[in-house]
């Protein structure tokens, strides 16, 4: 089996969480609208799985609200901030995910509502005295800023934005799918109106997320039909079930996971500088981004992209053109050099640290036989 190191877009599955599925595939199999024992059955699971993820996040049960992916949480959070709560001005960064940068450009136009870049640092980190200046000249305001980068991993300073923009009456959402799971993170502390998550980012099923709504306001649709939850059609229970099962797990031993696979970043920053020369680590101080992600540019030297022989290894990241594509705005605002290959790194706890030497010397295998 290859070395997979490409977490942050998706995880491998826990086998807790594919056996707490499995009856829901082949017993519990009814649909969660019926009035019959079937589907009191998967209503009851979903309607556990909800007061397993409030207890765990320490938030109100029904303000848990689940979706099949982050991207649907977060079109659902800044449709529900900008159409109900009749939103004029929005507040975000250049460094924001697709699902929010395309979503508020839609928004933008339907609802003429306008849009502020913040000012951030050379590293990504927003401008907080920039921020302060454009919720005091604006009103009706709505603040969107992820928790951490999903390219960088550099991770906001989302606590003190938060507490800004409610001095100012702002709706606050964080697209959180990144460190939900990654941390224990808590919405009410952190002063958040909308957190996004994906059940994928920590070892759930793909097809399954949740928004937290504290803001109070009544959620606004994507798509309409007959379900009790606030997205169309029929729950699915298995994935919902899978995803509190996961965060579950998560949240058992968060710390010391944590703790573990900030080491094998750290192992593998070390022994990069150590072996391939000019190297570039994106994002900050280890300590400043997520444990989990690690961006790191190459220096040119031309031939085929490092990704793909790296795929040849049968070692798994995020890099090639189609990941420089869309990551273009983020390398701009970085100062990354077009000339260098930037490569995205991201762990979990199954990866190990013989792991990170066999590909780093890979590496540098690859490196020296082209130079050659």
């Amino acid at each position: 089996m290859g070395i997979y190191l490409d977490n942050a877009s998706s995880t491998p599955i826990h086998p807790d969480v594919f056996s707490a599925m499995a009856p829901y595939l082949t017993e519990h199999f009814g649909n969660a609208s019926a009035n019959h024992s079937y589907g009191r059955k998967a209503k009851e699971a979903i309607e556990n799985s909800r007061d397993t993820i409030a207890a765990l996040l320490k938030v109100p049960a029904d303000t848990v609200v689940f979706t099949s992916n982050g991207t649907e949480a977060n079109n659902m959070a800044l449709t529900t901030a900008i159409a109900w709560q009749g939103i004029d001005h929005i507040i975000t960064t250049p460094f924001e995910h697709a699902a929010i940068l395309q979503t508020l450009g839609v928004l933008q136009k339907k609802h003429n509502a306008r849009i502020s870049f913040l000012k951030t640092d050379r590293i990504g980190r927003p401008d907080l005295n920039h921020l302060e200046y454009l919720l005091r000249t604006n009103t009706r305001n709505l603040i969107s800023v992820r928790h951490a980068n999903n390219i960088t991993g550099l991770v906001t300073p989302i606590a003190d934005i938060a507490e800004l923009g409610h001095k100012y009456s702002a709706t606050v959402h964080s697209d959180t799918v990144q460190t939900i799971g990654s941390y224990a993170l808590y919405p009410e502390r952190l002063k958040l109106d909308f957190a996004s998550a994906s059940a994928n980012k920590f070892h759930g099923p793909l097809g399954a997320g949740f928004l937290v709504n504290r803001s109070g306001k009544r959620i606004n649709k994507l798509i309409y039909g007959n379900s009790p939850e606030q997205q169309a059609g029929t729950e699915n229970v298995p994935a919902i079930v899978g995803l509190a099962k996961a965060l579950e797990i998560a949240y058992w031993d968060i710390e010391n996971t944590h703790r573990y696979i900030n080491s094998l970043k750290i192992t593998l920053i070390a022994k990069l500088h150590e072996l391939v020369p000019g190297v570039r680590i994106n994002g900050g101080k280890p300590e400043e981004s997520l444990p989990g992600i690690l961006s790191v540019s190459f220096p040119h030297w031309g031939g085929r992209p490092l990704s793909d022989y790296l795929d040849d290894l049968d070692i798994t990241v995020s890099g090639g053109s189609d990941y420089t594509a869309q990551s273009i705005p983020v390398f701009k605002a970085l100062g990354i050099p077009t000339g260098m290959e930037t490569i995205r790194f991201s762990f979990s706890y199954k990866n190990t640290v013989t792991e990170i030497d066999e590909m780093v010397a890979g590496i540098a295998t690859v490196l020296k036989q082209a130079a050659a």
